[in-house]
């Protein structure tokens, strides 16, 4: 069967490599049959890499920048699932070997064109991937990419490479021999397989010119690409004479020799100017080396939703447009008490300061907060907005008077952009699995922080918030829950209790808001005229387009906690059964509220954690939300820190530690550097990624045992050791006393002291007035411990010297060694971290 006899019949097209050196073949789909009628030119690269790694892959990289082909077939990467790796203008998509070295296919997709990825099914035998081009004026045409690596692949295997549906190029390292296209060969099992699939294919043709053997021209030394139009004809030949291989391969080897030697250069160089005053460069370089900058974007992933697939950009955009858009609750039937307040709220013209006049101090403040690069369908920037000059600001400042006055929201500040992004640790095919991230306007932003900075004043200085409320309010945050409820458990260990836990999860709490139900509520906290009416015309009539490939879519003792969307209720009782006549009314009354105000929570993502320290602590409550047995957990995250059921908080210093010691490995490569960056630089690095991960939460878990908190500090010593470059033999202490660090104990009782402090000037956080010990020795009632009494007597003497006292009331296990054991007064009263007062005046 020659190429001639399957000219009249070429609709589909493969191309096949044989063994041989490294080979660059590039193809051009030109001078199609007439019954393809696609316009579009591809231009289509193969290369067998044999490792593609270190000097070949910036060999690789130069050619792509040189070429710019459209698509290109990798075969024998050699490349693993930790290797990420990313090419300017394409898309990467891979397949490695999961059990062992070698081997692997690759596709490159130029990131103009809009494709799908394929789903083969094949056996061990062969290696594939293929993904299909799609054309605005005619049927995709499918890429496929193929290693054969022992050469013993089946008839039928090659017959389903074959017989596609759509126009097909296939290319790889088949290592089949056959004398239909090399001589002197030996026909192997692979062979006969092409071969016959050949045969039995009425649209295949062979494009592989006779003896092809190697693209690399040894007499100039240099990578040369044969451009093979797909219709066979005028076929090329490189030289192959054995003087000419052996002096190109003595210049291939000086070639990687240089590029490794330019590399290692670039890299100490790049090190050493390493500054900490420009952040971006700083963690683009962090996120590169810790593995965080592959694509998390749908773009060449196939979504599965039961048994159907979406493989188009267009498919996929419409749903996740679907999916998005269905999380808000529909065909809600609107209350006529809740619209008559509204409506009688928004048109009350009774002096309210929400609705005086911005100011361009307000406008300021906003926008020199604007960091973000993102921008919205108006392509309005960030920074345009913090390069106004005088006379704009004052323009914009009368635009937003203008807007709020009025109650009007322009059409295109209620569009946005959505760009899913897939969630950490998440499967890439499961459309649940992907988080919407929206851009707007940034003009609207601004006024969005002017009106939020103005509420935020109000409802704080109207007493409006839940007392417990430390989600979205100035001066509180997550360490205020976390310790409260450690010091809760703590008191109830002192009084041989046990503190049954319940964490709600509230489903898609952001997505599923009422808007009627939230400006009847804001109607009633005193937000009435122009601010109510704009934020109605706000949060209705909103439109969102998914952005894909861009590709755009159609357009009681029970106590409570509560933190953003996080809700946890708790009560300490003798036993834990008995906290079922204490919480489980509780639960039924926030399933009534959730009911009432159209928010679901998920029984099944909920728990529930008894912390106890009791050897029999008797039967578990048996808890239940709508109908749904909330389940018992042995430990539970809550607000980013592990509780376990004894607080001992094994499973928190584990997560920490193993976070440390994933760092370790950048911090080596750093320090070890010939030059490398200053070690402030390093430091700087240090104290961002490592410190703050241990910090978080430390005031709490900090009270472990010191066996446990050792995990932790031996992983910080060995990164401090590779930072200064010290041996083993230093002591600790000179180590600390030379990064200016300090243990992890120094480090506690510092943030505890911190803490402490800055709650004395925040009363509004929930932790303020949680100290009636302090209130006891202030009072000026009688007391009836003799300690109260000494310690008055102290104050005074202080005060009438001069001295300038606080008190603070600290609890035993915040990192106080000298308050180890507690007084009756500290067990007899619900004493919290979290309370100061000056008590010189």
């Amino acid at each position: 069967m020659e190429p001639k006899h399957l000219k009249e019949i070429v609709t589909r097209c493969s191309v096949l490599l044989a063994n041989g050196p490294t080979t660059w073949t590039q193809l051009t789909m030109t001078n199609r049959p007439t019954n393809m009628t696609t316009p579009t030119n591809f231009k289509c690269t193969q290369w067998n890499a044999r490792g593609l790694t270190k000097a070949k892959l910036e060999v690789f990289r130069n050619f792509l920048s040189s070429v710019k082909p459209d698509i290109v077939l990798l075969s024998k990467t050699h490349w693993n699932n930790s290797f990420n790796i990313k090419f300017n203008s394409y898309h990467v998509l891979k397949k490695n070997r999961p059990d062992r070295q070698g081997g692997g296919v690759a596709i490159l997709v130029n990131k103009h064109l809009t494709f799908s990825q394929l789903h083969l099914n094949l056996t061990a035998t062969v290696e594939a991937i293929g993904v299909s081009v799609m054309s605005t004026t005619s049927s995709p045409t499918e890429f496929i990419s193929i290693y054969v690596p022992k050469g013993d692949c089946e008839v039928h295997e090659m017959e389903y490479l074959f017989n596609r549906r759509n126009a097909t190029v296939v290319g790889g390292d088949f290592n089949a021999h056959q004398s239909m296209w090399e001589s002197s060969a030996q026909t192997n099992k692979a062979g006969r397989s092409v071969y016959e699939a050949l045969l039995n294919s009425h649209n295949m043709c062979l494009i592989t010119p006779f003896d092809l053997g190697t693209r690399i021209d040894p007499s100039t030394g240099n990578t040369r690409p044969s451009t093979l139009p797909l219709h066979p004809q005028d076929w090329c030949k490189a030289p192959l004479s054995t003087v000419l291989r052996t002096e190109w391969r003595k210049a291939d080897a000086l070639k990687k020799k240089c590029i490794i030697s330019a590399k290692r250069e670039a890299w100490s160089s790049f090190l050493n100017n390493l500054d900490p005053q420009k952040q971006p460069q700083v963690w683009s370089f962090v996120k590169g080396m810790l593995g965080k900058g592959s694509n998390l974007s749908p773009d060449g992933t196939t979504i599965k939703v039961g048994e159907t697939t979406y493989s188009t950009p267009k498919e996929k955009a419409e749903l996740f447009v679907d999916l998005f858009s269905s999380a808000y609750p529909s065909q809600i039937p609107e209350d006529c008490r809740f619209q008559s307040v509204i409506n009688s709220k928004m048109s009350d013209s009774c002096p309210n300061v929400l609705n005086e006049p911005i100011t361009t101090e307000e406008i300021d403040k906003c926008r020199l907060n604007s960091k973000s690069r993102a921008v919205g369908i108006d392509l309005i920037h960030n920074s345009m907005l913090r390069n106004l000059s005088k006379r704009n600001k004052c323009h914009l400042r009368q635009l937003f008077n203008i807007l709020l006055s009025s109650g009007h929201v322009p059409h295109q500040w209620k569009q946005s952009i959505v760009i899913p992004l897939l969630k950490p640790n998440k499967k890439a095919n499961d459309p649940s699995a992907y988080r919407p991230i929206s851009l707007t306007s940034c003009l609207c932003k601004a006024l969005e922080r002017v009106i939020a900075n103005r509420l935020h004043w109000f409802l704080e200085s109207k007493a409006k918030f839940n007392r417990q409320q430390a989600g979205f309010r100035r001066g509180c945050c997550t360490a205020g829950h976390i310790i409260q409820l450690e010091t809760d458990i703590k008191l109830s260990f002192t009084k041989r209790q046990s503190t049954v836990a319940v964490f709600l999860d509230l489903a898609k709490v952001y997505d599923t808001v009422w808007a009627q139900g939230s400006l009847f509520k804001s109607a009633r906290l005193g937000i009435t005229g122009p601010t109510l009416t704009w934020i109605k015309e706000f949060i209705t009539g909103r439109s969102m387009c998914i952005m894909l490939s861009d590709f755009p879519s159609h357009p009681s003792p029970t106590k409570t906690l509560l933190y953003a969307d996080d809700v946890t209720l708790y009560t300490t009782k003798r036993s834990p059964a008995d906290a079922e006549i204490t919480l489980q009314p509780a639960l039924d009354k926030i399933y009534r509220w959730s009911r009432k105000w159209k928010f679901n929570f998920a029984p099944a993502k909920s728990s529930t954690v008894i912390f106890t320290r009791s050897y029999k602590p008797g039967a578990d409550p048996l808890l239940f939300l709508n109908g749904h047995r909330i389940p018992t957990c042995p430990s539970v995250k809550f607000l980013g820190v592990w509780f376990d059921q004894k607080l001992l908080w094994k499973t928190q210093i584990e997560q920490v530690t193993k976070h440390c010691q994933n760092l370790k490995k950048l911090f080596t490569i750093i320090a070890n550097t010939k030059h490398g960056p200053p070690i402030q630089t390093i430091l700087l690095l240090f104290k961002s990624l490592v410190r703050s991960k241990i910090d978080f939460g430390l005031i709490a878990y900090g009270n472990a045992s010191k066996t446990n908190l050792e995990k932790i500090n031996v992983v910080c010593k060995s990164i401090v050791r590779n930072i200064l470059g010290s041996r083993k033999s230093i002591p600790t202490e000179m180590l600390y006393a030379e990064s200016c660090l300090e243990p992890i104990a120094v480090r506690r009782g510092w943030l505890t002291s911190k803490y402490i402090i800055n709650l004395g000037h925040k009363p509004n956080n929930p932790m303020y007035d949680s100290s009636p010990a302090i209130k006891t020795i202030t009072s000026v009632d009688p007391a009836k411990n003799e300690a109260i009494t000494d310690i008055r007597e102290l104050i005074g003497r202080l005060k009438s010297s001069g001295t300038r006292t606080t008190l603070a009331w600290i609890p035993s296990h915040v990192g106080i060694e000298e308050n180890g054991t507690g007084t009756r007064t500290e067990k007899s009263q619900s004493a919290y971290i979290g309370y100061a007062q000056d008590i010189t005046t």
